[in-house]
């Protein structure tokens, strides 16, 4: 068994001890014996742990400072965020985490669910079925980006980009680059698909019964 340790909050929060205190957090982690350390992707602190005016550092930032104070330990998102960036720009930032780090770090990546943050910030928030779609698109731009296949990229219906981004995959990640999804499944976009068909059967089946009760009280 691995232990992991995920840092989610950044109180009390005076701004000269965030980065000491997570620096802290993070090597005594490390020293404990912990193989992971995780960070948050999102802008502002979450209704569920906080308040949304309690300071909060932006992640892949905070893991390359970490990296300059970690030596093995694994640092990661849990999880990024598909919506927030651009595959290409993701790649790149994976890959200059991967190499700064000494190749401690992986990819990990959700549908994105916080609709608050991304109003408040002007990012687009679409549907859930197409965010689920980005995912599988962007791992397959990813993986392109991380192999030695310099044929086309595959068609990017919901990023923008074109071939010249294969150029931004140098330099490249310093081992075999590891992703890490919350599906079991390894075959891409096999089990995001799934995941989607699940939860639009329990939205139908909720219409349905919706539908059913409705009817059952014009009966009455």
């Amino acid at each position: 068994m691995e232990l992991g340790i995920h840092y989610i909050d950044f109180l009390p929060g005076a701004p000269e001890k965030l980065g000491p205190t997570l620096a802290q957090t993070a090597v005594a982690a490390e020293q404990a014996g912990a193989t992971m350390f995780t960070l948050a992707d999102h802008f502002f602190q979450m209704e569920r742990i906080g308040d949304a005016h309690d300071p909060f550092l932006e992640g892949y930032t905070s893991l390359g400072f970490l990296a300059a104070h970690t030596k093995t330990i694994t640092l990661s998102m849990l999880v990024t965020g598909v919506t927030y960036r651009y595959p290409g720009i993701l790649a790149k930032t994976i890959t200059t985490l991967d190499i700064l780090s000494q190749g401690r770090t992986t990819l990990s990546i959700g549908a994105a669910w916080y609709d608050r943050e991304h109003h408040a910030l002007g990012v687009p928030y679409p549907p859930l079925r197409e965010r689920f779609e980005m995912v599988e698109e962007t791992l397959q731009i990813c993986a392109q980006m991380w192999s030695d296949n310099d044929g086309p990229l595959p068609r990017q219906a919901l990023h923008p980009g074109g071939d010249d981004l294969r150029a931004a995959a140098d330099p490249a990640p310093t081992g075999t680059h590891r992703r890490r999804r919350r599906e079991e499944d390894t075959a891409p976009g096999r089990a995001v698909r799934r995941h989607l068909e699940q939860h639009e059967r329990r939205n139908t089946q909720a219409q349905n019964r919706s539908v059913a009760a409705a009817l059952r009280r014009r009966r009455t």
